[in-house]
């Protein structure tokens, strides 16, 4: 567990010297539990290494690989910075950034590896290096989107941060459906996303057993009479709703609106997120995730299935779809290689009698494969 870069460097040129492999634990999420690598190897956990610093001048901040989330958004808080950042506070910096990082803010802003400015890390030759567009420029490009632990032990990030002092419109929308009626709801809302949306509105689409349809969306665009424009283009061509909630919320609240919606808040304001601490809790948890390509999208047979899968089921499952495009494609110097892609879908079970429906609604929707994860922790 080193404290510093240097440290870091010692393990890496030991774990050469012995011939070690070497594997990287920045703190957050890892349901397979991949970051303990080999038996036998050697494991680099970053959790101390979480320092986070605010360059107002710049708009930047600096952030340890090892430091969650909830407090690097409480700190950028303090000078109403955001990143476009994921959805839980207890999520590691390091892992997300890497691997894109998709969020609340995606499809205004980008993926959150787009906001990266400056990497350190530590290579196979124990040697640190501090990279740039403009410095070791390979290496850079070969990080954002697949360093995961490919290339070396990325210890800091420096962001590019947004100001945001205006308030978010977030609205949920709630289906109460059965197997009469969840095929008409669901595809009024693929239709909706198919009206190529204002890139200034993100989507969290919810699927639970029984039936029960959740929309909700973020308007981040400055003005709020554009966020009301955008509600009514969306209402004209979604099924009516059983219940809608609209509010009109800071950036905090809108994170932890959503944190309640994709699991459990940890932090009710500012100051809790600024306290997460890691996860510790054991329970099941099986996941699938993919993503959809334009071309394929979710088909009527395809909901007509889920339909079939979803309405009569119990508890215990969820379906996220996530719509893609927006600034998220636009970006092109990256080696994050999904950016064309139509929707992120992620299909978990938390407990074991539901592992075949996970898998059957994974098959359903005809995911593609170049991103394709079976996860669990237990």
């Amino acid at each position: 567990m080193p404290k510093s870069d240097k440290e870091v460097q010692d393990a890496v040129k030991c774990a050469a010297e012995s011939k070690l492999t070497v594997s990287v634990k920045p703190g957050g999420h890892s349901y397979e539990g991949y970051w303990q690598g080999e038996k036998g190897g050697m494991v680099i956990n970053l959790r101390q290494i979480k320092q986070i610093d605010i360059d107002c001048e710049s708009k930047t901040v600096s952030v340890g690989a090892g430091s969650l989330l909830g407090p690097v958004i409480a700190e950028l808080w303090k000078v109403k910075g955001v990143l476009p950042h994921g959805l839980q506070p207890q999520i590691g910096m390091g892992g997300q950034t890497l691997g894109g990082g998709f969020g609340l803010l995606s499809r205004k802003y980008g993926l959150l590896v787009d906001r990266v400015v400056e990497m350190t890390v530590v290579t196979s030759d124990g040697k640190s290096r501090v990279v740039s567009k403009d410095k070791d420029g390979d290496l850079f490009f070969a990080l954002r989107g697949a360093g995961g632990g490919s290339y070396g032990v990325v210890t800091q990030f420096k962001y590019k941060y947004i100001e945001m002092a205006r308030n978010l419109t977030v609205v949920r929308f709630n289906w109460n459906t059965d197997a009469c009626n969840f095929t008409t709801v669901l595809g009024s809302i693929i239709k909706y996303y198919n009206s190529n949306p204002t890139r200034g509105a993100t989507h969290y689409l919810s699927l639970s057993p029984g039936g029960q349809i959740e929309l909700g969306v973020t308007y981040s665009n400055k003005k709020r009479e554009t966020h009301k424009q955008a509600i009514q283009a969306l209402e004209k061509i979604v099924t009516p709703p059983t219940t809608k909630d609209e509010q009109y919320l800071n950036f905090i609240n809108a994170f932890l609106f959503y944190a309640g919606l994709a699991g459990k808040p940890s932090s009710s304001d500012v100051n809790g997120l600024a306290a997460t601490k890691s996860e510790t809790d054991q329970r099941f948890f099986k996941g699938r995730s993919g993503f959809l390509d334009k071309s394929k999208q979710l088909t009527e047979k395809t909901m007509e299935a889920l339909a079939d899968l979803l309405t009569p089921a119990g508890s215990n499952l969820f379906v996220l779809i996530d719509l893609w495009g927006g600034n998220i494609e636009k970006v092109k110097d990256f080696s994050f290689v999904h950016r064309d892609i139509f929707a992120s879908v992620q299909i978990g079970a938390t407990s074991e009698n539901t592992l075949s429906l996970a898998d059957n609604v994974h098959r359903h929707c005809s995911l593609t494969s170049r991103v394709l994860t079976r996860t669990t922790l237990t």
